[in-house]
């Protein structure tokens, strides 16, 4: 536990330290909802199914610098036990920096690079008892996607690694 908070008020003495620079400029602010597969790998992978995922992201991105942003992410993962008879689930709070490559941002193609930490709480949960297990970790992600712009809203597609550090061993999904 002294770890997730070590690790936490890092994160967010990172941020607070850049968001003073980032408010001067202009800036923009926007929300986003995802969805998608949830592929575990390593020993979750060897458990549970594909899964899926759910995503509210807020963005703050400055006009000033049109490279850089940041993303804050609440994320819901569900995986089924391969055997049957127990679900897995991730509920994860990130802070991420994204990486436009060159000044593309604003055009109907803008490739970019996530990297994020953040605190992700794994319940495994017993079908049809009220029987769980849970644990709150520390967990990093790095992901590569595209943002493209639509008439009148922008859309992305995104590939990111999770890596969650429990007691003992790792849980890992893209």
């Amino acid at each position: 536990m002294h770890r997730i908070r070590l690790a936490l008020a890092a994160t967010f003495s990172a941020a607070l330290v850049a968001l003073p620079s980032l408010a001067t400029a202009q800036k923009t602010v926007s929300f986003g909802v995802s969805g998608g597969l949830s592929a575990p790998i390593g020993s979750l992978g060897d458990a549970t199914n594909s899964g899926y995922n759910v995503t509210g992201h807020v963005y703050f991105a400055p006009q000033s610098n049109k490279t850089l942003g940041l993303r804050g992410d609440v994320s819901y993962d569900s995986w089924n036990s391969k055997g049957g008879g127990l679900t897995l689930r991730s509920l994860g709070f990130t802070g991420n920096g994204i990486y436009h490559f060159s000044d593309t941002k604003g055009s109907i193609f803008s490739p970019y690079a996530l990297v994020g930490a953040g605190a992700y709480n794994l319940t495994t949960r017993v079908s049809g008892t009220n029987a769980s297990a849970s644990s709150t970790d520390f967990g990093l992600q790095a992901g590569l996607g595209v943002e493209f712009q639509l008439t009148g809203f922008s859309t992305f597609g995104e590939v990111k690694l999770v890596n969650v550090f429990g007691s003992g061993n790792s849980s890992r999904w893209f």
